[in-house]
């Protein structure tokens, strides 16, 4: 039995690592995208957010968008309500340069607002974000400049948590560093196509093109990641990733862990739909090797010490590679101190990998913006 785990947790461990180094290569491969100082831009952008009971935060959303420095008359800002069940709708009447719409009865959930979104769009570039986010002021300048430098047919942008005060806050701001590294080591070396659809650009024609959701409309989730692997598939060259610290969108993290796990099993129930083998092929990898190291610990605690030594080597090997990769992260977007806390991080993320990992292939249901979804 401990021969068999070891040679099991000895692949594991060497796959994660190709993995994370491949991450690191391809991260480092990426240009800093810069704004030309000359550079005057030319397309029409419409500025997409689909917003259901989003009354605390939708204000400050708005503003900040408002107070973008890309021209007025290029930009629309469109805001669908959801059927929200508090003052969202009300809010967004209030700000008259905004388009305000509800989705019609019968109609419901986040890929049928951005669609209603996307068609009234006068745009050529649709930008997505959430409610909950705010930006810095040359936000969609920087999403143009690179748009009209390279023409993609979707850009994916970094998403970054602030405010961070708990342990558990700052852990999920490193986790979500991780998830950003990962989602343009992906699209710039062409074996993943993760983004975020809190910071997403796309051509409308784009979108028409591979029909939309359509084929994907069934999953609650996936209005990001699964629209960008129909793009892809159908522009093998036309992903592009922003890699500029300036162009994230900030949210901030959920406050208890039930929340927590609500919104990463959210994330979880589609992954069975990703089209990618590599991608599931590396998701199955850090999940194996997350549940070899509650497997090892637990034999050495309950069966025989000699297991512990198995968990040890697998837990610095997974250590080593999270510190460098987070480490790389952190310093990128500024948040260095993160890394003090590192180490209660790193059980947090095995611990929550194993339980949403294997929670989501047992359970695809999940309770989000109180509707209970699949």
């Amino acid at each position: 039995m401990l021969l068999v785990l070891v040679v099991l947790g000895s692949f594991l461990a060497a796959s994660y690592s190709i993995i994370l180094l491949r991450y690191l290569y391809y991260w480092h491969q990426i240009p800093v995208s810069e704004i030309l100082t000359n550079f005057v831009p030319t397309t029409t952008v419409s500025i997409v957010i689909a917003a259901r009971n989003e009354e605390k935060s939708i204000g400050k959303c708005l503003k900040s968008i408002l107070n973008q420095s890309y021209p007025s008359d290029l930009m629309e800002v469109i805001v669908i309500d959801d059927h929200s069940e508090d003052n969202t709708g009300e809010l967004i009447k209030q700000y008259s340069d905004v388009i305000g719409h509800s989705l019609k009865k019968g109609k419901e959930g986040k890929k049928e607002a951005i669609k209603a979104g996307v068609e009234i769009a006068s745009g050529k570039l649709i930008v997505t974000t959430d409610a909950d986010c705010t930006m810095n002021e040359n936000w969609i300048t920087h999403i143009i400049h690179l748009y009209e430098q390279q023409k993609p047919k979707m850009i994916a942008a970094p998403v970054i948590f602030e405010q961070e005060k708990t342990v558990f806050e700052h852990f999920q701001s490193l986790d979500f560093m991780g998830m950003m590294g990962v989602s343009a080591a992906g699209i710039q070396g062409g074996f993943m196509q993760m983004c975020n659809g809190a910071n997403l650009a796309y051509e409308k024609a784009a979108f028409d093109a591979v029909n939309g959701f359509e084929g994907i409309d069934h999953l609650a989730s996936g209005d990001d990641m699964l629209l960008m692997e129909k793009i892809a598939r159908k522009y093998p060259n036309g992903l592009a990733y922003l890699k500029q610290s300036e162009a994230v969108t900030k949210t901030i993290a959920k406050p208890t862990i039930s929340a927590f796990l609500q919104q990463r099993l959210r994330w979880a129930t589609k992954s069975g739909n990703y089209q990618s083998w590599q991608t599931q092929l590396i998701l199955a990898t850090v999940w194996g090797l997350c549940w070899m190291l509650l497997i090892s610990l637990g034999l050495g605690l309950l069966v025989d010490a000699n297991y512990l030594y198995l968990f040890g080597t697998l837990f610095l090997v997974k250590a080593f590679w999270d510190y460098l990769f987070l480490g790389t992260m952190s310093r990128f977007f500024g948040k260095e101190a993160q890394m003090k806390l590192f180490l209660p991080s790193l059980f947090w993320h095995w611990w929550y990998i194993v339980v949403v990992g294997t929670w989501s292939l047992a359970r695809k249901q999940y309770e989000w913006k109180g509707r209970r979804t699949r």
